[in-house]
Order: C-alpha cells, then sequence, then structure tokens
C-alpha cells in the first residue's frame, strides 16, 4: 500500500502491537495486524504515521538464472532453498551463505507460483524438507539421502498422497530347514526402490505366525514350546499377490515378538 494511502486511513489515536490472533472484523480503530517491521512514529509531534523498513535478506548467491521460490530454515542454522531454472525445478541447501545444490528434476515449479516449506528431523538425526504449492501435489524429501535412481530423483516416491495397489500376503507353509528363532512372527510389505527407501506405508501385518523347536507335525497337545530365542530351524513361506506392477521392489519385514516386547529383526528387500 502506498505511503499516502497508510497515512489517510490512521486513526487520530493509534494503538501499539499486532493482533495477530484478531479476526480482521473485530479489529478496533487503531489495531495493527501483519505488520511487519513497522515503526510507529508522529509527525509534528501530533499526526501519526507508521514507518516501514526492511527486512534481512537470504545471505546467499543463487546460480545466474535460477530463480528463488521460496525456503525454510534447517535446524543447523543452514536453509534449503527452492528455484527454477530454464523450466527444471531445483532444491538447494546455503549454509553460511555457500549454496550447495542437492537435487535438479522436472517438480513443474513455475516462478509465479511460490513454495511453503518446513523441515524437520525424525528420530534417526535424517532432515526431511515439506512443501506446497498451488498447482503441483503436496511432496517431500529427505535432503540427507534423496530418493534417486541411477543419480535420477524418483519423483514418484516424494509425493504424499500417492495411489497404489494393496498387496495381499499369506503365509502358505511352516517349514524346516531355516534359522529362524523361537517367538511369534508378524509379516508385512511395503513398496521400495532399488536403494531400499520405502516408497509406501508398511502394510497391516499377518500374524502371529507361531515359530517354537517342537516338530510341527505333534499335535498341539504335545506342543511344549521353546525358550525366548532358541533356534528353531524353521522357516516360514509366504505368498505375495495383487502387486502393484509400477513398483519394482518390495521390503519385507519381519517382526518377532519376545515376551510381549515386538522387535524389528530384520527386512528383506524383493524384486
Amino acid at each position: 500500500m502506498p505511503a499516502r494511502e497508510i497515512y489517510q486511513q490512521l486513526p487520530a489515536f493509534p494503538a501499539t502491537g499486532m493482533k495477530l490472533d484478531n479476526d480482521v472484523h473485530s479489529l478496533k480503530a487503531g489495531d495493527v495486524t501483519f505488520a511487519m517491521n513497522y515503526v510507529l512514529g508522529f509527525r509534528n509531534n501530533k499526526t501519526p504515521y507508521y514507518s516501514f523498513i526492511e527486512s534481512n535478506d537470504i545471505n546467499t548467491v543463487l546460480p545466474k538464472g535460477n530463480v528463488y521460490l521460496g525456503s525454510c530454515a534447517l535446524e543447523d542454522r543452514g536453509r534449503c532453498i527452492f528455484s527454477v531454472v530454464n523450466n527444471i525445478s531445483e532444491i538447494g541447501v546455503m549454509r553460511d551463505g555457500v549454496y550447495t545444490m542437492k537435487v535438479q528434476a522436472p517438480l513443474g515449479f513455475k516462478a509465479n507460483f511460490p513454495i511453503q516449506a518446513e523441515a524437520k528431523k525424525n528420530l534417526r538425526g535424517e532432515t526431511y524438507v515439506y512443501w506446497v504449492e498451488r498447482n503441483n501435489p503436496f511432496r517431500y524429501m529427505n535432503l540427507d539421502n534423496p530418493p534417486l535412481i541411477g543419480g535420477v530423483l524418483n519423483v514418484e516416491a516424494i509425493n504424499v498422497f500417492r495411489n497404489y495397489k494393496t498387496p495381499y500376503v499369506q503365509v502358505t507353509d511352516v517349514t524346516s530347514g531355516g534359522v529362524l528363532l523361537a517367538g511369534s512372527y508378524y509379516v508385512s510389505v511395503q513398496y521400495a526402490d532399488a536403494n531400499g527407501n520405502g516408497l509406501s506405508r508398511w502394510f497391516t501385518p499377518i500374524g502371529p505366525i507361531p515359530i517354537y523347536r517342537d516338530s510341527i507335525s505333534q499335535p498341539y497337545e504335545f506342543i511344549s514350546g521353546s525358550p525366548v530365542s532358541e533356534p528353531t530351524g524353521k522357516a516360514i513361506k509366504l505368498s505375495l499377490s495383487n502387486l502393484d506392477t509400477n513398483f519394482q521392489y518390495l521390503n519385507i519385514g519381519f517382526t518377532v515378538v519376545w515376551l510381549e516386547q515386538g522387535v524389528l529383526s530384520s527386512y528383506l528387500r524383493y524384486q
């Protein structure tokens, strides 16, 4: 808004402070809402006015041709920056005034669509950045380990909402000749890329599947069970169906329960 219009709209006695939580219709004469970097002053010690000062600029220089679209703060005092150059979308990180490009991909960034983003660390200390814009799906990405396949960003892997078939997992047999320890097992699957990065949620596990030392052919009343973590020589045979062929890999996770404590013992990558 031009300074003259601001001046003309000022009440005789402006109030101090910003009413950020108030609805615009409930503001009283002189209240200020969402006025960033302003100073209240008076002309001739009588007429009030607001003076606006410039805000801080991002302390970095983007490569020539990059158009800045948005950014978010990182916990290590860095900043994740979104830009577009020659219709190619780019995500990079600025630390101590030095810009490092993380990925370039056809993400559909446009110069006239600003990006809002936020970064969070997970329990493993990995930094994930989440962003929204008007003309693209909600997306997120692991800044420390982007889902790359052959050096190219897997765009489908970073969509928050994805459509895929739910795989069916069935236990077809418990056989001898395996290396499983005694316990109750649950099996779940997850679509993944070639590096084992999950591209979907872990689907509802099936189980429990009791694994014990006694012969599987014995009647139930003659099964005595096994101590915790005892080798049983057993194996679980699975059948997979209704798989989404848009994914080349599948993580198969095995959770074993001992004394009511569940432990994700391992998972395999299946192609």
